[in-house]
């Protein structure tokens, strides 16, 4: 993670301390995010829920076209609805089920960098952009739901959880690994006077269960819509090719 942050914070002084013409400004929208799940060897069912991004970025011209753009997001509401049922019989040959039902709500900073393409020209077109990068995701909070109900000859007994996430890598004690690290991809539209929308998708890289392995796993992936607005810093430029 110390790498990840000093490579960026690098790359961005670097490019910042050549006069380039540096725009930040906030940007916020909504996501739709999963958790795909491995519990014991058995694979859980999960859905998609809807969550919320609010933060900044920062566009730094390279070269051409081409640009890097860093951010820090708070985004709300990641995770997923999962679920899990099984059927067996007991030693004395009774009907019996268990039924594992979890929701997971985490809330992260997130610090993306982008690698990107834009067209037209800057300040004078309306543009298209693109790009790649990618992301670090530090886990701050959020709620842990869960109803484990085991079926005996027709009688539920259910066991009912709801609290504060607990975050960390012990798997007795944890429901979520803290730190995560992926890739995002993205295509937005970006008007002359700075306005502009974005869709993007993500992968994680890490395992988010705690104390996890190939019978527990955890991967967060999802994307979402959001809008922005770029300041320039400095006074507006005619552009020019270089």
């Amino acid at each position: 993670m110390k790498q990840f942050l000093c490579i960026a914070a690098a790359v961005v002084l670097s490019v910042a301390t050549a006069n380039a013409q540096i725009k930040i400004g906030p940007e916020a929208g909504v996501m739709y995010t999963n958790l795909t799940q491995k519990i014991d060897g058995s694979k859980y069912n999960t859905d998609y829920k809807f969550g919320a991004r609010f933060g900044a970025v920062v566009d730094i011209p390279l070269k051409g076209m081409f640009y890097i753009q860093p951010g820090l997001s708070f985004t709300a509401n990641n995770g997923t609805k999962s679920s899990y049922r099984k059927y067996y019989s007991s030693g004395a040959g009774l009907p019996t089920s268990v039924d594992d039902q979890r929701e997971y709500s985490v809330s992260y900073l997130q610090l993306p960098v982008y690698f990107m393409f834009k067209t037209g020209k800057e300040f004078d077109d309306h543009h298209f952009f693109a790009g790649v990068g990618p992301y670090l995701n530090v886990a701050v909070g959020g709620r842990f739901k869960q109803v484990y109900t085991t079926t005996l000859n027709g009688l539920d007994r259910p066991n009912y959880f709801d609290r504060t996430i607990n975050l960390g890598d012990f798997r007795q004690e944890d429901d979520h690994r803290r730190v995560d690290v992926g890739v995002n991809a993205m295509l937005g539209f970006e008007f002359s006077n700075g306005l502009f929308f974005r869709g993007y998708y993500g992968i994680g890289f890490l395992n988010m269960a705690p104390g996890g392995g190939k019978d527990n796993f955890y991967r967060n992936m999802g994307g979402g819509l959001t809008v922005g607005f770029l300041i320039p810093t400095q006074p507006r430029q005619t552009w020019n090719w270089k």
